[in-house]
């Protein structure tokens, strides 16, 4: 976890970074307890709130499918990909070289291989299948009080297991002058 506690400027009221989460756990334990997850927790310090309110639980990093009175929230970890409305979202992999034990899913791979190029996450194992995959790279939101005290909790849990691992690469970290909708989208 990196936490990391900053004065907000005056002019924003919410943030984005983007991030690219990446699992050895893609695609054999998807809809198992091994969910490996990446978090985006905020934390506006004092009594002052943001115009639009963040998640209670504080965690901004999930993913929001349909909408009005039908919107799920789905975090950001490898049981994203069970989910077919969500699943194009957990889709870099390379598609003839998965599923070399039962998956619960049938995985396009839309945006093939290339993403994990170079990764660890690439490479191949049992019997020449390779374990790994990621999302695209994904934008989180959360809303922050101009001027105020904002601690955010960045983190990733390795949830069930401690033998297959998964990361998240950040990038583009940005104050926006407009609240947001706090979550992620592609």
């Amino acid at each position: 976890m990196l936490k990391v506690r900053i004065r907000v400027p005056t002019n924003a009221h919410s943030f984005s970074l983007q991030g690219l989460f990446m699992s050895a756990e893609f695609p054999e334990f998807i809809c198992s307890t091994f969910n490996d997850l990446f978090l985006v927790l905020v934390k506006n310090e004092g009594n002052k709130q943001p115009l639009s309110p963040n998640p209670p639980d504080g965690n901004v990093a999930f993913l929001r499918t349909g909408s009005g009175t039908n919107i799920k929230k789905f975090p950001v970890g490898i049981n994203l990909a069970g989910n077919a409305t969500a699943q194009k979202l957990f889709a870099a992999c390379d598609p003839q070289k998965i599923g070399c034990s039962t998956s619960p899913v049938k995985i396009e791979c839309a945006l093939g291989p290339e993403t994990l190029a170079g990764t660890g996450y690439d490479k191949e194992t049992f019997n020449g299948c390779t374990i790994g995959g990621a999302t695209d790279w994904l934008t989180v939101a959360g809303n922050v009080v101009p001027g105020g005290i904002v601690e955010l909790r960045l983190l990733i849990a390795d949830v069930g297991d401690h033998a297959y691992d998964s990361t998240v690469l950040l990038d583009n970290f940005r104050w926006n002058a407009t609240p947001g909708t706090p979550g992620g989208s592609e």
